[in-house]
């Protein structure tokens, strides 16, 4: 069975599992952060424009701010707008991303950062990639 947008695993500190999100799992403000490596790589930000605007529509909420870049994914250092809205996050905001790779391409820091937000009580939503992201950060901390 698919999933579908009512349907979205929200990270948050207390709850990893599949939940529906129309009935208010998260508080405080909504974020969007969208990524490009670079543009030779002839890549572009529809896909996640859609996507993130399809979400924001399905759901009842509107981002505060939205964030773009075009960064590579290896370090979170080099990227300014990701610095930016890291300073800004407070307990109870919602980052949403389209897929994980969004977010980070590298595991070990990418899972710090992670859990730096869960325990911040900072919710991250990833609208694809659910096995994935389960399997990527949410099995380790089970081992």
């Amino acid at each position: 069975m698919a999933k579908g947008y009512n349907d979205t695993i929200i990270h948050g500190k207390n709850n990893y599992s599949l939940i529906d999100t129309k009935k208010g799992a998260t508080m405080g403000d909504y974020y969007s952060y969208k990524r490009i490596s670079t543009d030779t790589e002839r890549q572009n930000f529809n896909r996640q424009i859609k996507s993130l605007e399809r979400y924001a529509a399905e759901q009842g909420i509107e981002y505060l701010l939205e964030f773009t870049e075009e960064k590579s994914a290896k370090s979170f250092d080099d990227r300014p707008q990701f610095k930016k809205l890291d300073k800004l996050l407070r307990a109870g905001d919602t980052v949403v991303f389209k897929d994980l790779s969004r977010f980070t391409r590298e595991a070990e820091n990418g899972y710090k950062k992670y859990m730096e937000w869960l325990d911040k009580d900072i919710n991250i939503i990833f609208i694809d990639d659910i096995s994935y992201v389960i399997y990527f950060f949410l099995l380790p901390a089970y081992r």
